[in-house]
């Protein structure tokens, strides 16, 4: 997959996000999740307010679709900034001069024929069918993330799969108001991807409203963050009490 970076300049988060979500959306239309990735920074410029966001959409795109990744034409800045991403990370990202040099090192990865990292199932049925309920009454359903660590994609696709089929098992109506407490609830870069990706279906597809209590700082700023370039409300509160206050204000507001 060749992505053209060359002459883009993110200045915010908000840009930083927006070119990612459209890498995302191009891979999962493409039906394939793993691919081999040559990328051309040549005058591409990052700005100090975007380069947390930028340098953690980096990370958890490898994490989740990259067989491995080859950049060239960046800058000394954007370089040691990728250097100081694989150092961390643990996750190669080298960078070379030039386009054909780039390419030889994803062809010498591609022909020594490793498979792709294989997500090893950790939640199953006995341990998220409690964590779901309904409110027939207001139209509730309650997810419990509570002390849940999703690890990787295979954990988000186990969470999301359970969830939607027991919306649809509820039969009509379709669309509910959606509470979901992260007491403790961890997503890993490895996960990030995809857990954006299917909450989002999801609330496309069943949502009329998501509410989000006991939020983490960190899980809060991703969530502020994926919500102003998708453009939904965080709907992030503190307690469960004042999200179901936010919800029947929003039922009332609906009902009117």
């Amino acid at each position: 997959m060749h992505l053209d970076v060359s002459g883009l300049r993110f200045e915010h988060p908000v840009d930083v996000d927006i070119h990612f979500d459209a890498i995302e959306d191009s891979i999962a239309a493409s039906g394939e999740r793993h691919w081999y990735f040559l990328i051309d920074l040549t005058g591409t410029a990052i700005l100090p307010a975007a380069c947390k966001a930028y340098t953690g959409r980096v990370h958890a795109l490898n994490l989740h679709h990259a067989l491995g990744s080859a950049r060239y034409g960046a800058t000394p800045d954007i370089a040691a900034a990728l250097a100081t991403i694989s150092q961390q990370s643990g996750f190669n990202m080298p960078v070379f001069p030039d386009e054909a040099t780039a390419l030889r090192y994803l062809q010498d990865i591609r022909d020594a024929n490793l498979p792709p990292r294989v997500d090893e199932r950790t939640l199953r049925f006995h341990d998220l069918y409690p964590r779901v309920s309904f409110d027939t009454n207001r139209r509730i359903v309650e997810i419990d993330m509570s002390d849940m660590t999703l690890h990787h994609a295979r954990d988000v696709a186990d969470l999301f799969d359970h969830v939607e089929a027991r919306v649809v098992a509820m039969g009509r109506p379709m669309r509910w108001y959606g509470l979901v407490n992260y007491h403790n609830a961890q997503v890993m870069p490895a996960a990030w991807v995809e857990y954006a990706r299917r909450g989002r279906d999801l609330n496309t597809s069943f949502s009329l409203a998501t509410l989000r209590y006991n939020v983490a700082e960190d899980e809060a700023e991703n969530i502020r963050a994926r919500s102003a370039s998708a453009g939904f409300a965080p709907n992030i509160f503190a307690t469960r009490a004042e999200a179901l206050a936010q919800l029947d204000l929003l039922r009332s507001m609906r009902e009117a």
